[in-house]
């Protein structure tokens, strides 16, 4: 998610990854419509913009203690709280992240950026109740919002009723037409095809999703969480491809595509394990200069042409 590294125009497609991005464009909207002003909002509004310039230096630390500064300044605005959320959750410390996002959501229960991180945040399988609830918020709030019904469609198929199944597909069904280049819709609605006794038309789903996937900028410079999450989206789309072409029949396509899920997911284990070095105290040296080379080659670090 990263918001301090995001520009106007700058968010990462959709049919890559999906992305709540508090970045200088979406952060100034917030603070444009935040209603009545609170205790200091000018004040809290220095500290929330310090606090981004610190993330990008790298200094999370001093930039979650920036947004407390902000908190205090003005506790009646959800910014600071969405932007802790925000920063923690990419630290990876998600339960903190959504307690913040819950907080978040207390002081504006309507406002998009919130229930889109909310989403993101609530665990699949341990909430998916819970997630519904959100996505049909959100789309009370935005009834044309790709990703509300996104969520919708991946709750309704996580709480196992098979009577709901059909719910799910169309839910995802407009998902995907209103983000057609979502791989994530996709491959989710690949995968309630699956279950709906559908294997023709989950292959057809899921090789939809991997051409957009394959047509991704992985190779070359990335960052390394979105190469991450490309690998993580990438081995998904092969994995119910081969589980889908295995229940048709057609044992060619599942070795391939079985084939690829493992080869992508073990760049994605290598690449956290990369990741891990990298950040370790004392540092891990060649892990770092290990990282520099994944993030200027990306996924050519594992396949040179």
């Amino acid at each position: 998610m990263r918001w301090w590294r995001s520009r106007p125009g700058d968010e990462p497609v959709w049919g890559v990854r999906i992305v709540v991005a508090i970045g200088v464009g979406t952060l100034t909207l917030a603070v444009a419509s935040c209603g009545a002003r609170g205790p200091d909002r000018d004040a809290a509004r220095r500290h929330v913009e310090a606090a981004r310039q610190l993330a990008q230096a790298g200094e999370i630390a001093a930039a979650l203690a920036r947004l407390d500064r902000a908190r205090a300044a003005d506790p009646k605005w959800f910014v600071p709280r969405l932007a802790r959320a925000d920063l923690l959750n990419t630290a990876g410390n998600v339960r903190a992240a959504r307690e913040e996002a819950l907080a978040a959501s207390r002081l504006a229960p309507r406002e998009r950026a919130v229930l889109l991180l909310l989403l993101e945040l609530t665990p699949e399988y341990e909430s998916p109740a819970e997630t519904e609830r959100i996505a049909r918020r959100l789309l009370e709030v935005d009834p044309e919002s790709a990703q509300g019904y996104y969520y919708l469609g991946r709750a309704i198929l996580a709480q196992g009723d098979a009577r709901r199944y059909p719910e799910a597909v169309t839910a995802l069904r407009e998902s995907v037409a209103r983000a057609p280049n979502s791989a994530l819709a996709l491959v989710e609605l690949g995968r309630a095809q699956r279950l709906l006794g559908d294997p023709a038309g989950a292959i057809r789903t899921m090789e939809g999703a991997i051409a957009i996937l394959d047509r991704a900028p992985v190779r070359g410079a990335i960052d390394d969480a979105m190469l991450e999450e490309w690998l993580a989206q990438r081995r998904a789309a092969a994995f119910w491809l081969a589980q889908a072409a295995h229940e048709a029949g057609d044992r060619s396509l599942a070795a391939r595509a079985t084939a690829d899920a493992e080869r992508f997911a073990r760049y994605a284990a290598e690449l956290r394990a990369i990741t891990n070095r990298a950040a370790s105290l004392p540092p891990d040296l060649a892990a770092r200069e290990q990282l520099r080379s994944v993030e200027r080659r990306g996924l050519g670090y594992w396949e040179p042409r």
